[in-house]
């Protein structure tokens, strides 16, 4: 790998936080968490270094958008992450496009590392293990389920109505809930893969 970890930290439940800096001095958070199940992990990796969705909750976001990775910087985070599950006696069974940046901006990138990393004459980790998830880019969306990569789909919705995720996901002013839902259900009615909804939870919010 070209990349480094330039700092890595772990929580008392046995989270493990790598920043994994690439050779022009940026940086991205892959994080490792241990299943309920004793020898298992699921990892989280960035597409992008910062992002431009300006979520309110969300630190990712403070410093906008940097740059998109490259496909061969995503699978990076990979093997570090892989690497830092088989020392920790645990074996990394899924992956989620969950850090930094919002995949379906840099969807080509994405798709490419998804093929590298799940392809089991490559990263072998089978198509089913991956996820990506996204606050709801719709052309995105429909462009995973026309790829047929037999992954999943998180919506990162936040909120059921309009008024109130514009108020913390701004890029919902350009695709409002409806939109989102329709185009979850597509990729559902291609793929077979029941979508994931998300929430962060906010007190006297959503």
């Amino acid at each position: 790998t070209t990349s480094t970890i330039a700092n890595h930290v772990q929580s008392r439940d046995g989270t493990r936080k790598l920043l994994v800096k690439f050779p022009d001095g940026q940086s991205v958070e892959s994080v490792l968490m241990p299943s309920y199940r004793d020898g298992v992990a699921a990892a989280c990796v960035s597409s992008q270094v910062g992002c431009a969705m300006g979520c309110d909750f969300c630190a990712s976001t403070r410093d906008g958008l940097k740059r998109n990775l490259a496909a061969t910087e995503i699978v990076e985070q990979f093997v570090h992450l892989k690497r830092v599950a088989i020392a920790s006696g645990r074996v990394l069974k899924t992956l989620v496009f969950m850090g930094m940046g919002e995949p379906m901006h840099n969807l080509d990138a994405v798709m490419d590392a998804i093929r590298r990393i799940a392809d089991p004459a490559m990263g072998g980790l089978g198509w089913r293990q991956v996820t990506v998830s996204t606050v709801g880019i719709v052309a995105g969306i429909d462009r995973l389920a026309e790829a047929d990569l037999n992954v999943h789909l998180a919506l990162s919705l936040h909120a059921p109505d309009d008024a109130t995720r514009a108020k913390l996901v701004p890029m919902n002013r350009r695709y409002p809930v409806a939109d989102i839902i329709a185009a979850a259900k597509r990729f559902y009615e291609r793929s077979r893969r029941i979508p994931t909804i998300e929430y962060c939870l906010l007190a006297g919010v959503n």
